[in-house]
């Protein structure tokens, strides 16, 4: 019988403290495709999507497609590094990796990368629409 209420108790006390935990904030950095001139520290610029083949709403695919975008890295003024990126399934670790090393301390637990605006079937994309957004949990 003790270790039926000593267990029952343990059962209430963990559902308890389980949902007394905050959900975790998830914020979003977005990077486009201009520098901002007073911003310190390193910023992300996206110079152009080279390749937009993701399956559009309102379609079916057989692949759901990939993005590769030309991403520039600035510290003020001074570009640190220029690369190409390929967002999709198979890359998001790395992806998430590469712009980790230039984020501070506090933002590099990304959860999310998307490139925006997804595509709609019927419609086009301008270039300066294109943005990538970087989720982060704080």
């Amino acid at each position: 019988m003790k270790k039926s209420i000593l267990f029952l108790f343990m059962m209430i006390s963990s559902l308890v403290l389980a949902q007394s935990q905050k959900p975790a904030k998830v914020k979003i950095i977005t990077v486009k495709q201009k520098v901002c001139r007073s911003q310190k520290g390193f910023q992300f610029v996206l110079k152009t999507i080279e390749n937009d083949s993701r399956c559009p709403k309102g379609t079916t695919c057989i692949w759901a497609g990939e993005v590769s975008a030309v991403l520039q890295v600035f510290d003020g003024q001074k570009q640190v590094e220029e690369t190409t990126l390929v967002f999709n399934e198979k890359n998001k670790e790395a992806n998430i990796k590469w712009f980790a090393k230039y984020l501070p301390f506090e933002k590099r637990k990304i959860e999310s990368l998307l490139v925006r605006p997804y595509p709609v079937e019927g419609s086009s994309i301008k270039p300066a629409d294109y943005a990538i957004q970087i989720g982060y949990i704080k």
